[in-house]
């Protein structure tokens, strides 16, 4: 197993799971990505990997490109996957 600590931005993907029982427990489990909070995210953690899986569309700004593209740059790994990281990841 990976030793690198993960932040992983899920919502109602995970409805009905127990995440600790599945994620390493160097996982961060924070809630549905929105605007700014990646770049918060770069700007306070080392470089590490980012998951996105659920994100805000109606209530709050959507995750940009452009945090995205600035955690690329800063040497962080970013996964997209289902909902709002599927779409960010295409």
């Amino acid at each position: 197993m990976c030793n690198e600590r993960m932040f992983l931005f899920i919502g109602p993907t995970s409805f009905g799971m127990s995440l600790s029982e599945v994620l390493p427990s160097e996982t961060m489990v924070l809630p549905s990505v929105r605007r700014g909070d990646i770049q918060s995210l770069i700007e306070k953690e080392k470089a590490s990997t980012v998951v996105i899986v659920d994100g805000t569309y109606h209530t709050y700004p959507a995750v940009s490109h452009v945090e995205i593209k600035n955690a690329l740059q800063n040497n962080w790994k970013v996964w997209g996957l289902s909902s709002m990281g599927a779409i960010r990841a295409a």
